[in-house]
């Protein structure tokens, strides 16, 4: 499924029209401006412009990786909230002498 956002895909989604919810299951890729995530399911809330993923969710962005239980991607206000058992890893840069 491809957004004005971003895009989500998974090896299964179902969409339920009257609610504007995808549900994705299985190898969950999504990509929106610089950050990159993967998880093993998510919701996809079009009407409030929000994704949820969770299990396994690893969200790569320039210079920090996360690796949470589970992510909230606020696409509108382009900010993102990690839940659960959280670690954050971040990539100083290298600079020459």
């Amino acid at each position: 499924m491809e957004t004005r956002d971003g895009f989500i895909q998974g090896d299964t989604m179902e969409f339920s029209e009257t609610e504007r919810v995808a549900y994705v299951r299985g190898h969950v890729r999504s990509a929106f401006a610089d950050t990159r995530i993967t998880a093993d399911a998510a919701t996809f809330y079009g009407q409030e412009r929000k994704a949820v993923f969770r299990d396994n969710v690893t969200v790569t962005r320039p210079g920090r990786t996360i690796h949470a239980a589970l992510v909230t991607v606020f696409y509108a206000a382009k900010r993102i909230v990690a839940e659960g058992e959280t670690n954050i890893r971040i990539d100083e840069e290298r600079r020459a002498p």
